[in-house]
This record gives structure tokens, sequence and C-alpha cells, in this order.
């Protein structure tokens, strides 16, 4: 947004925040599980079982969809550094013409 691509930065954010979004009701859900767990008995309130427990893969297809997620983050992260350095060497190229214009006056 800076470099004035405005609606580009307003797309990265906006993946970003929706990835986030994502993957945080995923570790909230799984945070409620172990703890309706816990407070049921099925785990004791112990570190190694309550470990155990979070370190095991989400059933169903959370964990494809977190993958997904995190990938998709990844890349609009990365497509987003790449499109700033581009925008930012057009920049700076048209200030250098821009520089030339005034010194060869």
């Amino acid at each position: 947004m800076w470099l004035g691509k405005k609606w580009h930065g307003i797309g990265f954010m906006a993946v970003s925040l929706g990835c986030v979004l994502v993957l945080m009701n995923f570790a909230i859900e799984r945070a409620q599980v172990i703890s309706a767990k816990i407070l049921a008995g099925d785990v004791p309130l112990e570190y190694s079982a309550i470990y155990a427990q979070i370190t095991q893969a989400p059933e169903g297809d959370a964990a494809q969809i977190a993958t997904w997620i995190t990938w998709l983050f990844v890349a609009n992260w990365l497509s987003s550094i790449v499109t700033a350095y581009i925008a930012g060497s057009k920049i700076d190229a048209s200030l250098k013409v821009d520089a030339s214009k005034v010194s060869d006056k």
C-alpha cells in the first residue's frame, strides 16, 4: 500500500487475515475438544497426557484443510514480497529517470 498499490495491498491483507482466522478457528475448536475430554475425565490432568492430545493429528479433513490454508498463507506472503519488490523497482527506475532529466538541464 505504501508503494501506491492500494488494492494489491488490501487483497494481500484480506487473504492473510482470512487464513489466520480459519487457522485460529481450527486451533480454538481443537482446544475446546481437548478441554472437554479433560473435564469429562477421558484425559488425565497431566502434562504428558495433554501433550499427547495436542500433538495428535486432527480427525477428518481438518488436517488437510489446515495444511492447504497454511500453504495459501505462505504463497500469499511470498507473492506480496515479490509484488512489492517489483513495484519498488519500477518506482526507483522512474525516480532515476526523473533525476537524470533534472541533472541534464
